[in-house]
């Protein structure tokens, strides 16, 4: 039996304060993490447990519980006979250990709390009800839809004539035709934590701004569904984003996430698996892999691959990620070590063509994509206005724009969810990255109503 965190673990205690509740009772915090070393090198951790020990010769049990034990598959639960396994589940894990040890998912007392994974249950459901950080959409936002006006011919249309508006709060009937619908993640509490640059919660409105002059698409739909702004956490802000995404995708629409820090993408994930009852692969345009370690704060815009992954070791799960742009000077020898442990596939910046891609995506056997777009995966002239900007990123040029056209392409990539993320606008230059992102939808969308028209 594996922990839901990783595939093999290391536990150890943490010999600080106890907590004497009673004579015979002691309280211990015991952290998860990958490996003795990486544990030396820092001091974080994927997941607590409060340990309350109630054997006969407590003093000795502390003592004891000092001990390395390692806990790996079940085959290799008896290696170490002091902390054998005996029994994991949601809220309590028990040991053997010459008397009953109970462990108590929870933080630990005083300053010990450290994150917990909330993904044990298998396919855990979202509230119908519209979460807090859910802002709907209505008519009075059309003054965030405004461009030119050359009349009301089909053939003159831009997006800010066509758009209409939805609350995710009401019953979503099924969609009967292409559409797109539009969800923004108002929010850079992510970027902040991970000490990235702040001002991306502007960007879903600077999205719509130059969405708005965009040429109508024959046979496409635009919905616009409103943003999902930061909660108290970054989690309950994913948490708010997955229950519109499974709404969206439920209905048979495509959910386009306007962002926003890129904690989004385990939004956009969580919402995607519990529409398709599975766990979607993910595409990610990015010169980071965002997989670092989850620490004690909680997840942030370097970790929703890392809690992709998680989710899927909870839920028996294979995770399936590509990076496409990866960059060697943005990632640390710790991510490249990461990316490999979950056969992560990459394709380096200097190395994205068509043909590279497609590969990638073959890989995929025909699963359904949750396909990222972070905008500092294009090089800094091209993506100025972005959390964490890169100088060598890879060039938007028209190959680019052929390949992602291709995505849509019979027999080509199953794309279920398209997110635009770390646009920062306040950083942007005379608009520029905006422009990109708004011409990045452009292209995808037009490829997405093409490929769903009647021949």
């Amino acid at each position: 039996m594996c922990f839901p965190h990783e595939r093999h673990h290391v536990m150890f205690a943490v010999a600080v304060d106890f907590d004497v509740l009673q004579e015979d009772e002691f309280v211990i915090t015991f952290d998860l993490c990958e490996s003795p070393l990486q544990w030396f090198k820092r001091v974080g951790a994927v997941a607590p447990e409060v340990l309350m020990h109630r054997p006969d010769n407590p003093r000795r049990c502390v003592e004891q519980s000092l001990a390395i034990g390692i806990l790996a598959d079940e085959a290799e639960q008896g290696t170490n006979m002091r902390h054998r396994l005996f029994r994991f589940g949601c809220r309590e894990i028990r040991f053997l250990h010459g008397g009953e040890i109970v462990a108590r998912r929870g933080s630990a007392r005083g300053s010990l709390s450290r994150w917990k994974s909330p993904y044990g249950a298998r396919m855990e459901r979202t509230s119908s009800s519209p979460p807090r950080a859910y802002h709907r959409a209505n008519v009075i936002d059309g003054p965030r839809w405004i461009g030119r006006d050359d009349g009301g011919a089909p053939e003159v249309a831009r997006w800010h004539q066509r758009v209409c508006f939805a609350d995710l709060a009401d019953a979503v009937p099924p969609c009967t035709q292409s559409t797109a619908c539009f969800i923004g993640y108002a929010s850079d509490l992510g970027v902040r934590m991970n000490q990235g640059r702040a001002g991306a919660a502007d960007g879903p409105h600077a999205l719509r701004e130059r969405m708005s002059n965009l040429p109508s698409i024959t046979g496409l739909r635009l919905v616009d569904c409103g943003d999902i702004v930061a909660s108290d956490s970054v989690l309950a802000t994913q948490e708010a984003l997955a229950w519109a995404v499974e709404r969206i995708a439920k209905s048979g629409a495509l959910p386009i996430i306007l962002g926003g820090g890129h904690d989004q993408a385990f939004g956009h994930f969580l919402g995607l698996a519990r529409a398709l009852g599975h766990a979607p692969a993910c595409l990610n345009f990015d010169a980071h892999a965002d997989l670092r370690p989850i620490p004690a704060s909680g997840p942030n815009s370097g970790t929703p691959f890392t809690q992709a992954s998680e989710w899927c070791s909870a839920n028996g799960e294979q995770f399936r990620y590509a990076i496409v742009g990866w960059q060697d000077c943005a990632n640390t020898q710790l991510l490249t070590t990461r990316a490999k442990e979950r056969g992560v596939l990459s394709v380096a910046a200097s190395e994205v063509d068509r043909e590279r891609v497609k590969q990638v995506t073959d890989s995929f056997s025909g699963l359904p994509i949750a396909l990222s777009i972070d905008l500092d995966v294009f090089a800094a002239a091209y993506a100025p206005g972005v959390s964490a900007p890169t100088a060598l990123g890879i060039v938007p040029d028209a190959a680019f724009t052929v390949m992602l056209r291709e995505l849509f392409a019979p027999h080509g990539a199953d794309i279920r969810g398209i997110e635009i993320a770390e646009l920062c606008p306040a950083l942007d230059v005379d608009g520029h990255t905006a422009r990109l992102g708004a011409a990045l939808l452009f292209t995808l969308l037009s490829a997405y109503a093409q490929s769903r028209s009647p021949a």
